[in-house]
């Protein structure tokens, strides 16, 4: 069939889906409907993930511009890396520990790997600031965005944001 435009069109003889134009109404009651939404984080778990995900990037910001980066094992390095993070008591000894005991031998491999960990805490901390932001403006939270932050408490705060997400 030729369109108005005077291209021809091979779909034009198929029939909307059903359910209200939407495709995935069919298959929407086979999943279990819509997902509850997560509750969002407060001022308090945002400024600890913040904190949190922001020492992981400096960490892994700091493996990254040795020069011996994807050309040598650089796990001396990384070891390093992680004492700061255990220091600034922001993570845990078993945090640290199952988040580098994969560690590659291949320079290669550990590049990708350290990488990885760096790219995971950029994009944790653009989510959750942007989860919290959307509450505020929607109302789910107060426009001071909730609990304030307390350095003392960063555990708690962290536990509770943790709370609130799943992990894959």
């Amino acid at each position: 069939m030729i369109t108005d435009s005077g291209t021809n069109n091979p779909l034009s003889n198929q029939q909307a889906p059903e359910g209200n134009g939407n495709p995935l109404a069919r298959i929407a009651p086979a999943l279990g409907g819509q997902q509850q939404p997560q509750p969002a984080p407060t001022r308090a778990q945002t400024t600890a993930a913040v904190q949190r995900f922001s020492a992981i990037q400096n960490a892994m910001r700091s493996v990254m511009q040795d020069p011996a980066f994807g050309k040598e094992n650089v796990r001396p390095e990384v070891m390093d890396a992680a004492s700061k993070l255990l220091g600034s008591k922001l993570l845990s000894l078993p945090e640290v520990m199952n988040s580098i005991s994969s560690l590659p031998d291949d320079p290669i491999k550990q590049k990708a790997f350290i990488e990885g960990i760096f790219n995971s805490a950029r994009t944790a901390e653009s989510q959750v600031l942007d989860h919290h932001g959307a509450a505020i403006v929607s109302g789910k939270l107060p426009p001071d965005g909730g609990e304030a932050y307390d350095p003392s408490a960063q555990e708690q705060h962290m536990n509770g944001l943790l709370g609130h997400y799943q992990r894959s």
